[in-house]
């Protein structure tokens, strides 16, 4: 019998260890992203956001997202408020990349948020950076 506990209470132990989450699924993060630094991370479990803040002043942003399965990046803020400043799945041009484009006149602390679309799951890598014009993503400038 204890034989067969130690297995179930090992087993338990596993799967919980391969489901904890690598980044904050709210606002409540403390990960900062770094200006044109890439981070890297991973959607565990379908529905799963990973959220990273960062300061900006006011001016034209890309966030761009790239990844396994089908990944998604939202821009929200400015903190407190988690209001969806911008979105992309699939940007024109990069496959199931996306990037966000947008340009913000209101100094202050935004999240930038990974997922991915359905029940998707997956690694991926993270970018913010100044707007330039997407050339490698066929995408026309807009801002």
């Amino acid at each position: 019998m204890i034989k067969y506990q130690v297995f179930f209470i090992e087993f338990i132990l596993l799967l919980l260890l391969r489901a904890a989450d690598d980044f904050p699924s709210d606002s409540s993060t403390t990960v900062y992203l770094t200006m044109n630094s890439f981070k890297s991370g991973e959607i565990e479990t379908s529905g799963d956001e990973d959220w990273f803040k960062i300061s900006l002043s006011s001016g034209s942003f890309s966030a761009t997202l790239n990844g396994n399965g089908d990944p998604q990046v939202y821009v929200r803020g400015p903190a407190p408020s988690t209001s969806t400043v911008a979105s992309n799945d699939d940007c024109e041009g990069c496959g199931l990349s996306s990037r966000a484009d947008f340009t913000i006149t209101s100094s202050g602390t935004y999240f930038i948020i990974a997922t991915q679309l359905g029940s998707g799951t997956g690694t991926y890598q993270i970018k913010i950076g100044g707007y330039v014009c997407p050339t490698d993503c066929g995408m026309s400038c807009k801002i």
